[in-house]
């Protein structure tokens, strides 16, 4: 872990990835409820059955810990199941204060594993609620089981293709005319959300306002809430696109990093009337020149 921590400061000026950095530059210290209700989306059935209900018995399983119920210091083995089964709830708590950006699906490799030894814990070994459980038939408790893992693994399956992200194909239904536009113009591009699959294709430098990959320059910008423009023409942006301008009277209005949260700071900016709107998810604007 210090290996980790050591190389980032030699290499990147930085103790954590300026990913990391840039997503926990929110003030105040009280959890984020908005990053916290995206954990568990009441709109995705996918995230409320494949991550609530095994974070939920995580929390049954820690309390019925706490109450003696399910004993844990009996074994090596059985303290680091209890471990394996605290970690993500102590992980989301932690991220609720760093951070007030939404998470998305890699954030849960640990739920996984917790909900496995939460499961280990409740009907392994001694206690009052393994000891229930040891008095259902065997035949019972194993088909039990096969029939929970088969609806489990086909719910999950079924509603993580029901949860794809409608964006996702009109970003790339999209993309082609993005990248012809950039052929035809000269000039850097800069982006906030949804940069990364366009800065792969654009064979040209893009800079990207979110600071997930940018610089400790750029996270400086986001810190101060500098505005927008002055930042571009700072990099030297010919052209700005976005997918989530706010029309203000006859122009736009854009922020950046549009994914963070009220407590986190923006950096703003005024906008005419775009050059080009894409199939209205991407708006090109061209960035005015300084007097």
């Amino acid at each position: 872990m210090w290996i980790y921590f050591g190389l980032n400061r030699v290499l990147f000026d930085s103790w954590l990835p300026v990913s990391a950095a840039a997503k926990g530059l929110r003030s105040g210290l009280l959890p984020s409820w908005r990053l916290l209700s995206s954990v568990v989306d009441p709109r995705t059935p996918f995230r409320v059955f494949s991550v609530g209900f095994p974070l939920l018995m995580m929390t049954v399983v820690g309390f019925l810990m706490v109450r003696g119920a399910i004993p844990v210091a009996r074994s090596k083995m059985r303290v680091m199941l209890a471990g394996v089964t605290l970690f993500p709830l102590a992980y989301f708590a932690f991220l609720s204060v760093w951070s007030d950006w939404p998470v998305w699906d890699w954030y849960f490799y640990p739920v996984p594993l917790g909900g496995v030894a939460s499961i280990a814990l409740s009907v392994g070994g001694e206690g009052p609620l393994a000891s229930r459980v040891r008095r259902v038939p065997l035949p019972v408790r194993v088909g039990g089981r096969w029939v929970f893992v088969s609806v489990t693994l086909a719910y999950v399956a079924i509603g993580a293709y029901r949860s794809l992200d409608p964006s996702v194909s009109k970003s790339l239904a999209a993309l082609p005319k993005l990248v012809t536009f950039a052929a035809g113009h000269p000039g850097t591009l800069a982006m906030g959300d949804c940069a990364g699959l366009p800065a792969f294709l654009i064979e040209r430098p893009v800079i990207q306002l979110e600071g997930l990959v940018g610089d400790n320059r750029m996270l400086e910008h986001i810190r101060r809430g500098d505005d927008l423009i002055e930042v571009m023409r700072t990099h030297g942006v010919a052209y700005y696109v976005t997918t989530a301008p706010k029309r203000s009277g006859r122009g736009y209005v854009a922020e950046e990093p549009a994914q963070s949260g009220s407590s986190s700071p923006r950096m703003r900016g005024t906008f005419g009337a775009p050059v080009l709107v894409i199939d209205s998810f991407y708006y090109v604007f061209e960035v005015p020149r300084g007097a």
